[in-house]
């Protein structure tokens, strides 16, 4: 059955027959909290998920909210930043984490990516965007490690990547 209420999962669904999708397993998302506000629950939010052609690897942008369910606001003290999960089972497992350096936009908070976009041919490369900056690209053979950068001509909304282009919607 469905995981209880007031549980943040990453879950994975079998819709073989979309008539009658059921749930195979599911990843519960970490909590934090700071130690000097211990009852404040900070989530980790996970969003803009794309799978690699041969059903193996899952990544995805992620940030931090602070508050319920129902009232939520970005925590940008918080990582944010690129996940990596095997998705070769029936549960999602992460894998890599690369938390995007908090100094990179001049702020001193952490930012997560707005969207993330995969290579479809080719060896894995992962493109996201990082609010105003530009995007930004990642060899994900391994631990994601960044390979160059696009600065674009404003913040960044949405993009997709072939071999050998990248399209992006900036506003």
């Amino acid at each position: 059955g469905p995981p209880p209420t007031g549980v943040r999962r990453f879950e994975c669904w079998s819709v073989a027959n979309p008539n009658a999708p059921s749930l195979l397993g599911s990843w519960p998302i970490p909590t934090t909290s700071f130690p000097w506000d211990p009852s404040t629950v900070y989530w980790m939010t996970i969003h803009v998920p794309v799978v690699n052609s041969d059903g193996t690897r899952l990544y995805a942008g992620f940030g931090h909210e602070i508050g319920t369910s129902q009232e939520t606001s970005y925590e940008h003290d918080l990582p944010g930043g690129i996940m990596t999960f095997d998705v070769s089972g029936n549960t999602p497992s992460p894998i890599h984490q690369f938390n995007w350096p908090s100094h990179q936009h001049g702020s001193g908070a952490f930012i997560g990516p707005l969207f993330v976009a995969l290579r479809p041919t080719g060896p894995p490369v992962l493109a996201a965007s990082i609010a105003t900056l530009g995007v930004f690209f990642f060899d994900v053979s391994g631990q994601p490690a960044l390979l160059g950068e696009v600065v674009t001509s404003g913040e960044t909304r949405d993009a997709a990547v072939d071999a050998t282009h990248l399209y992006n919607f900036a506003k």
